[in-house]
């Protein structure tokens, strides 16, 4: 593949905002082939310290963001100690429904 930028994975525990700003892990890109032959690039974040999520108060949030190019980022994950999956109710306009 030919387009590698650097993504950068960014996080932030409970409501708190990002310790360091714009700065974020560094992704390892690496090409991936499905099954049906189509070529994708995906990245790599190793070495992220979660251990504040094993504190049953504690979430940690993640998002990812790519350098040089414009990007919408939200919210990719959260790690915490949670008996099931949360999925976020979207805010709905009273006009929309």
């Amino acid at each position: 593949m030919s387009w590698t930028p650097t993504a950068r994975l960014h996080w932030s525990l409970n409501a708190d905002t990002e310790k360091g700003p714009g700065t974020g892990i560094a992704g390892v890109p690496r090409a991936i082939t499905a099954s049906n032959g189509v070529e994708f690039q995906a990245w790599d974040f190793n070495d992220v310290d979660v251990s504040a999520a094993r504190e049953t108060l504690n979430k940690l949030y993640f998002w990812v963001s790519v350098d040089d190019t414009v990007t919408f980022p939200q919210c990719v994950g959260a790690r915490g100690w949670m008996p099931g999956r949360v999925f976020p109710q979207p805010d709905m306009l009273s006009d929309c429904r």
